[in-house]
Formats: structure tokens, C-alpha cells, sequence
């Protein structure tokens, strides 16, 4: 029915350009006004579809239709009125058409670009204006026909360089007939100004059948609809030697009024109009400047791009983790593409599924891990991946081509897919998305986007082949952490419960129980577990763990490959395999899966080698733990061995004196005199202390060792005490020099001080001890932190730095020919550090080497909330001495 239309009213146009009557005219004029209408309502209908970025084309192409008719209503049968209002509708009219010209293509803002166009467009148009009304006769009024002229030459200049890359893709599209349409106006329009002018040829033009052929050129072009997307450079203005018209024009026009000018028929509207004419071209010289450095901003802003990509590029290549790979893919594609987010679909062969493995968006949580269906045939992912070709997606929200809900979340306005291939098999899919713009892709973007697919396939076989050597490698590290933390373990159950998550992690089980042979019963019983482990299951191993028990074999259930596997009841399975050692098995690993064959024979060798290792390793712990408690026994024999020899050779020495001296005074007390019987009672009475002292600390050692030793801690202050302890022990030894630098707030601490007293009493004895050429002993302390730091710092023998960690062991001494002839049970320190610790301090010594001295330091906690607490004076007597003088004084007695 259109094309009858159509063609009836060619006819009719072509009729009234060959008979010249009123009817036809009349006719034809009609025709033109209600196609021109015509036309405007179908551009509008064709805009809803068009989507967004063509909706302003075929608004502005409707109201150019409508411009249109109203000028053809104001022109008549008979010709233009040429009043103002006619003036207004022609420019109106040829402003719509450049307007529109300027944004033509979609997704394009005007800019710079579209300036241009419009001042070109203003060039061709003025200059043709100006040589009409410079050519024309001075008795001819020519201002109307030259604002005509002008007016549709500029429009149908800016029409035929916007529309011409769509034309050269598609001759017989709607951008073609919408050229030919207004060519036809412009031609009528000529026809119009020719008549006014006078001229006779030309006027044949402004026939109504001419507008006629124009108007249907219009409709057709709206009844077309959307044209498709021309595969051009994005710049409104592109090559051709149309853009050389308005510099054609200019010169053209400049020529002619200067030859007037020479001529003398010059007039001042010709000379003003060359003022405008250099002030229009002028202003385009400067947007050539502007677009010419847009233009090599764009060059360089596209080779930063493509050194961005190739960088890029090279480090996906050299990426080996799987991750990282990933997320640099989405990172380089949001980069060079300028995407607000970023999607890598990767297809899962076992379910046909597309998962979405790495996502750079805001909604990063909502997509990661999501998957879509192969079939599904509202995702544009999907299809990608079914077809294996890339799409583009404009005008997202009315083109219907993509998943919707992803659309809604993402504010999709335009999107890019390319499929990533390796080995001729699609892999995946790249999802680029932009929320701004609704033609922000194109073949540029596509060209990107398929060149980084292809290195996208390259370093995911890479990760992958990396992947698999890692695999192999955490295997043998598996293996061997086992075998190494077996050796560490201090029972057979700590053994198997660190082959718990060795198993998770390379075989991927829902629940996974060892059991144990019970060495007594010879039944199974639980040794570790993992996963949801149910009552029954804890208190008894199921079928096929006893089977592999009483055969010494694997034994599955669920398991296609295995033929001696028992058929699952339900979907899941199931393998057990023995722990042999020797032809004797000691216990047995149960995996459970929630799926059919859930394991491969590869698997079940890795389970049979780390079972059986496991087995060797609880073999290795009983011999070790049977090592063990023999050398405990050696070591408990020598210390027995140890103990009696130096308490009898301690206890023998002071003994014979006692007996001596006692049998001397028994036998011969009546021969001697009174001081030589006093000297003989006082060597008794030492004799008696050390014997005494030794009983004491081979008690307090094993007090301390059991744990029984009482220790009275009371808040209180040491000054006094270590003044006690030091004038004893100064009284024992002239030939050292004992010092005392204590701190004059002398803080509040918690301890006991008759063990205190013993603890430093020990200390300083030891060092006179082991300064047997004298020298200055010094007693001091200081804090630090929350602790009372007391040090004891002596000039003598020192102490080997391999000595200094076993200084404090019982029975220890250290091993040198000078500190070899001097006495000792080996227990002074051991107490010391006993005690010390009981009241929740530390010891140790320091020193520098041998012949230089050595420093005993001991910590005991100061009380934080008593440290301003005035307390009694203290007493000038410490317990310690007091009851240390007080036994004394009662042994004399």
C-alpha cells in the first residue's frame, strides 16, 4: 500500500513538472502540504524506537518536516508572499536541518565538531546569499531570494555531510532518502528564488511537484525508520572533498566582489558583506585550531591507551596465579575501554554454565560467583558464548538484547561482549559495561576488547598449566609436611588428626573419620574426624571402613571405576582405605562425599600412600616412645647415680670433722685447754650448719619440684633486708669488698622475704665463692616496667657463654680448672630459680667470658596500687636473719 501511494503521487509530481495546469498544481501542492505532515508524525513514531541517541535526530528531523509544511501552506500555488513570516518559517526551516545535521550521529555530543559543521554550513550559506545579491540586477529586489538561497544551500551543505557516511554504507537507506528529500527542497527552493528574481529557466523548479518529490523523500525516510550504526571514525565531520565547498564558496564569493569592486559597480552591501564573510572565516580558522588539538589529544590520549594495553598485555602474559590473572583482565579492559565495570564470564564444562569469576564494580558481592544458564536468551553473555561472536549493545534499556535484572543493577547504558577463545573452544566470556553513556562502543572498542580477549585465552592456559605444576608440587609439599610433622607428633592420634587437613585440602570431602586399632580390644575407635560426623557414626565405623579393616584393602562404595565398589544407595560416595603396617593393619581413613564419584583412582592412590605413611609414622612414634622411656630411665638412673655421689661426698667431709673433733674431746677433753676445746666445739658447730644447710636445700629442692613449698608473699620493702643479708654475709669474707646500691624510694613488693633473704643470701655466697682473689661485690636493683630488677654483680671467675643457659640446672656445675677445686653440691642456683619463679619472677646471669665476672639478675613484681601507700617503718632486722640467728643461737645453747 505505501509503495501504491508512493508511486501515485511520483505520478502526480511528475504531471504537474510536464502539464502546466491550475488542477495539477493545486493538487500537487496539497499532496506536498499533507506529505510533509505526513512525514514529521512518522519521524516522530520512528524516535521510540531509535532509542536515545537517535530519539534528537528524528525530533529534530519531524520538526523540520513541519517547518516544511508550513512553508509550503505559506507559499501557495502561486509562489512565496516573501512577508516576515515567510522569511521566519524558510530560516526556521533550514536551522532545524543543520541543527540536526550537527548531532546527527548517536552517542556523539556536538561539540567542537558540530560547531564547525554548523559554521561551515553558515559559510556556504551567507557567501551563496551574498554573490545572489551581488550578481543580481539593482532594479530587482533579491533580498528574499537571497535569504532562500542561502538558507537551503547551508541546509542541504550540513545534510549531505552528516548523512554521507551512512549513504556510502547504505544507498537505498533512510539517510539516503532523507538526503534526497532535501536536495529536492533545496532544488525547489532554487526554483522559488529564480522566480522572484526573474529568471525564467530555473523557475520551473518552484513548481508544487518538485516540493512534492521532496516531501515524499522525507516521508520515506521516516517510514524506514532507524538507519544502522555506520562503521566510521566517531567525528561528525569526516573526509571528503565536500568539506572543501566552504572555502570553495568563500573564495568564490571573494573574487566576485572584488572584480565588482574593480568594476566600480560595488556596493556597500557587498563590502560589509566581505567584512562578514572574513570575520566567519576567521572564527573557522580558530575552531580548526581547537578541533586539530582536540584531535591530537585524542592521538595521544589513544597511543597512551594502546602502550597502556601492550604493558598490560605483557604483564597478563607473565601473570601466573589464576586470581591475579583474572583481576587484571578486568582491570586492563576497564582501563582501555573506559568501562564502569567490568564482568569475566568463564564457562563451567560439567554444568553449561557461565560463572562470573572476577567482577570490578560497585555491586562486586552481588555478581562474584553468579552464573547464568547457556540457553539463557535474555543474556548477552550467554549468547556470546553460544555464537562465539562479539556484540555490541546500545541503547541498553529499550534494546531488549540482555539480561535485565544485570541491566537494572548495573545501570547498563551500553554494553561490549567478546568471547575469549582458546583452542578453538569458547572459555569465556568478557562483559564490559557503561553507565553513562548509551553508545560508548564501537568496531575501536570491539577491536580492543577481541585483542585482549585473545590475550585473556593465552594467560589463562598459562595460570592453568602453572596451576597444574603447583598441584604436583603442593602434593610432595603435602607429603612432605606429613612426614615432618609426623615426626614431631607424641601420639598416634596427634598424627592422624594432622593428616585432617591434608585430606580437606586435596580431596575435597563432605565428612572424613580415622580410626584406630586399640591395641587391647583389637577394635576400631575414633582418632580424628571432620565434617558433620553423626552419633552413630562416632561410635561405630560403617561398612565399608570394617570391610577395608578385615581385608587389608581399599574398599569404596559410589564409585564407577572401582569394580569391587558397592552400589550407593543414594547419590554420594564413598571410600575407605587401610592404615598397613606389616601386613597388620592399624587403623583405617573413611571419606564420605555428598556426590557419585567423587574421587578418581588418582585420589585413592594419594589416600592408600598417605595412609600407609601415616601407619609408618605411628610405627616410628612407638619405637621413638619406647627410646624414650629407656633413655628417661638412664637419665633417672644417672641422676640417682649423681645425687649420691655428692651428697655422700658433701655429707663425709663434714661428718669426719664432727667425728674427729667429737672423738678428740671425748678421749682426750681433759688434756687440752679451755680455748683449744672451744675451737674444737666451734668447728663441730660449723661442721653441724653445713650439714644442716645441705639437708635444707635438698628439701627445698624437693619441695619446690613437687610443688609444696609454701611462700608467704605479703606486700612490704627489701632495704633493710638486703642490708641484713649483706653485713652477714661481709662478716664471713674480709677479703671482698660487698657493696649495696639500692633505690631510696625502695618500692613495695610482693614476696616473701625469708625466701628473698635466701635467694640473695645464696646469690652473694656464690659469688664470693667463685671470686677467690677478692675483688667488690655489689648488690643492687632498679626498676623496670612493673618489676623490680635486683642484680648481683661480682669480679671473679665469669662464666662461659655455653655455661649460662644450663647455670641453674640441679647438680650443675660449671667445669673449669679453677672452679674445679672449689666445693659445691650443685643446688644453690637450682633453689634459687625455684624460688625466684615461685614468686613470679625471673633469673638468669650474664657475663662477658671467662675471667671477667659475672652478674645474677632476678625480677620480682612491685605492687602498682600500693606504690603510694605509706607503710610501718621497717623493722632493722629482716625475718630471714632473724630466724636464721635465732636457730643459731638455740644450736648453741
Amino acid at each position: 500500500m505505501a509503495r501504491l501511494t508512493t508511486l501515485g503521487l511520483a505520478v502526480l509530481a511528475a504531471a504537474d513538472l510536464i502539464a502546466d495546469g491550475a488542477a495539477l498544481r493545486m493538487a500537487s501542492w496539497i499532496a506536498a502540504v499533507l506529505v510533509a505532515g505526513a512525514a514529521s508524525l512518522l519521524a516522530v513514531a520512528a524516535a521510540e524506537p531509535a532509542g536515545i541517541d537517535q530519539a534528537r535526530r528524528w525530533h529534530l528531523q519531524a520538526v523540520a518536516s513541519a517547518v516544511v509544511m508550513f512553508m509550503l501552506m505559506a507559499n501557495g500555488t502561486d509562489g512565496a508572499s516573501g512577508d516576515l513570516l515567510w522569511f521566519v518559517i524558510v530560516v526556521g526551516a533550514a536551522s532545524t536541518l543543520v541543527a540536526m545535521a550537527t548531532s546527527y550521529r548517536e552517542g556523539v555530543p556536538s561539540g567542537v565538531s558540530g560547531v564547525c559543521l554548523a559554521l561551515d554550513a553558515g559559510i556556504v550559506g551567507f557567501t551563496t546569499a551574498l554573490i545572489t545579491v551581488a550578481l543580481a540586477s539593482a532594479a530587482v529586489p533579491v533580498g528574499g531570494a537571497a535569504i532562500l538561497l542561502g538558507a537551503f544551500a547551508s541546509a542541504g551543505y550540513a545534510v549531505a555531510i552528516a548523512t554521507r557516511p551512512a549513504v556510502r554504507l547504505d544507498p537505498r537507506g533512510s539517510d539516503a532518502l532523507f538526503l534526497g528529500g532535501v536536495l529536492v527542497l533545496c532544488l525547489n527552493a532554487g526554483g522559488e528564488a529564480a522566480r522572484q528574481i526573474g529568471l525564467g529557466a530555473p523557475a520551473v523548479l518552484a513548481a508544487p511537484g518538485v516540493a512534492l518529490f521532496g516531501t515524499l523523500g522525507l516521508a520515506r525516510s521516516a517510514w524506514s525508520g532507524p538507519r544502522p550504526l555506520p562503521e566510521t571514525d566517531e567525528t561528525i565531520s569526516t573526509e571528503s572533498r565536500l568539506n572543501l565547498v566552504p572555502a570553495a564558496a568563500a573564495a568564490g564569493a571573494i573574487l566576485v566582489l572584488s572584480w565588482l569592486e574593480l568594476e566600480g559597480r560595488g556596493t556597500r552591501a557587498g563590502f560589509f558583506g566581505m567584512i562578514v564573510l572574513f570575520g566567519l572565516i576567521v572564527s573557522r580558522l580558530l575552531l580548526t585550531l581547537v578541533e586539530n588539538r582536540q584531535l591530537l589529544q585524542r592521538v595521544e590520549r589513544s597511543g597512551l591507551f594502546e602502550e597502556k594495553l601492550r604493558d598490560l598485555g605483557g604483564a597478563l602474559v607473565r601473570a601466573m596465579d589464576r586470581k591475579n590473572t583474572l583481576e587484571l583482565v578486568c582491570r586492563t579492559a576497564q582501563l582501555a575501554l573506559g568501562a564502569d565495570s567490568v564482568l569475566l564470564w568463564m564457562r563451567e564444562p560439567s554444568t553449561e554454565e557461565l560463572e562470573a569469576v572476577e567482577v570490578l564494580s560497585a555491586k562486586r558481592g552481588s555478581l562474584l560467583a553468579r552464573r547464568l544458564p547457556l540457553d539463557d536468551p535474555t543474556s548477552l553473555a550467554a549468547r556470546v558464548a553460544r555464537t562465539a561472536a562479539a556484540e555490541i549493545v546500545l541503547n541498553v534499556p529499550s534494546a531488549n538484547a540482555s539480561n535485565g535484572f544485570l541491566n537494572v543493577l548495573l545501570h547498563a547504558q551500553a554494553l561490549l561482549a567478546v568471547p575469549v577463545i582458546h583452542r578453538g573452544r569458547v572459555q569465556g566470556v568478557l562483559t564490559c559495561v557503561d553507565a553513562r553513556n548509551p553508545a560508548a562502543y564501537g568496531p575501536r572498542e570491539l577491536a580492543k576488547a577481541e585483542l585482549l580477549a585473545s590475550q585473556v585465552a593465552v594467560a589463562l592456559d598459562n595460570a592453568y598449566q602453572h596451576a597444574l605444576q603447583r598441584r604436583r608440587l603442593e602434593e610432595l609439599t603435602a607429603l612432605y609436611q606429613f612426614a615432618k610433622s609426623a615426626h614431631t607428633a607424641f601420639s598416634g592420634v596427634e598424627i592422624v588428626r594432622q593428616l585432617v587437613p591434608i585430606l580437606k585440602e586435596r580431596l575435597d570431602y563432605v565428612t572424613c573419620t580415622i580410626w584406630l586399632r586399640d591395641e587391647v580390644s583389637g577394635t576400631l575407635r575414633v582418632a580424628a574426624g571432620d565434617g558433620p560426623v553423626g552419633v552413630t557414626r562416632a561410635l561405630r565405623p560403617s561398612p565399608q571402613a570394617m570391610r577395608a579393616f578385615v581385608s587389608g584393602e581399599p574398599a569404596g562404595a559410589g564409585l564407577d571405576w572401582d569394580q569391587h565398589a558397592e552400589q550407593a544407595e543414594c547419590d554420594a560416595s564413598e571410600l575407605a582405605v587401610p592404615m598397613v603396617l606389616k601386613r597388620r593393619v592399624v587403623g583405617v581413613v573413611d571419606l564420605e562425599g555428598c556426590v557419585a564419584r567423587a574421587w578418581s583412582p588418582t585420589d585413592e592412590r594419594l589416600l592408600v600412600a598417605l595412609a600407609n605413611h601415616a601407619a609408618l609414622a605411628i610405627d616410628n612414634l612407638q619405637l621413638l616412645d619406647e627410646a624414650r622411656n629407656v633413655a628417661a630411665l638412664k637419665e633417672i638412673d644417672r641422676m640417682k647415680t649423681e645425687l649420691l655421689s655428692t651428697v655422700s661426698h658433701e655429707l663425709r667431709t663434714p661428718l669426719g670433722s664432727i667425728k674427729g673433733y667429737a672423738t678428740t674431746l671425748l678421749s682426750h677433753g681433759n688434756r687440752l685447754r679451755k680455748d683449744e676445746q672451744r675451737e674444737f666445739l666451734e668447728i663441730i658447730d660449723s661442721e653441724a650448719d653445713r650439714l644442716r644447710e645441705l639437708i635444707e636445700n635438698l628439701l627445698d629442692l624437693s619441695r619446690l619440684e613437687a610443688g609444696v613449698l609454701r611462700i608467704d608473699r605479703e606486700p612490704g620493702r627489701l632495704a633493710a633486708t638486703m642490708r641484713d643479708v649483706l653485713r652477714k654475709v661481709q662478716l664471713a669474707t674480709p677479703n671482698h669488698q660487698l657493696g649495696l646500691d639500692w633505690p631510696v624510694d625502695d618500692l613495695l613488693v610482693s614476696a616473701d622475704q625469708r625466701r628473698i633473704y635466701q635467694v640473695v643470701q645464696n646469690l652473694l655466697t656464690n659469688a664470693v665463692k667463685y671470686s677467690p682473689h677478692g675483688g667488690t661485690i655489689t648488690l643492687s636493683a632498679a626498676t623496670r616496667g612493673r618489676e623490680l630488677v635486683v642484680s648481683i654483680t661480682d669480679q671473679g671467675l665469669g662464666i662461659p657463654a655455653m655455661e649460662l643457659a644450663r647455670i641453674f640446672d640441679r647438680f650443675h656445675r660449671v667445669q673449669g680448672e679453677v672452679s674445679r677445686g672449689i666445693g659445691g653440691t650443685g643446688l644453690g642456683l637450682a633453689i634459687c630459680k625455684g624460688l625466684v619463679e615461685a614468686h613470679g619472677g625471673r633469673i638468669w646471669a650474664e657475663s662477658e667470658g671467662v675471667g671477667k665476672g659475672s652478674t645474677f639478675r632476678f625480677t620480682l613484681p612491685l605492687l602498682a596500687e600500693a606504690l603510694d601507700a605509706p607503710l610501718p617503718a621497717t623493722p632493722s632486722r629482716s625475718k630471714g636473719a632473724h630466724d636464721h640467728e635465732e636457730a643459731n643461737r638455740s644450736r648453741r645453747r
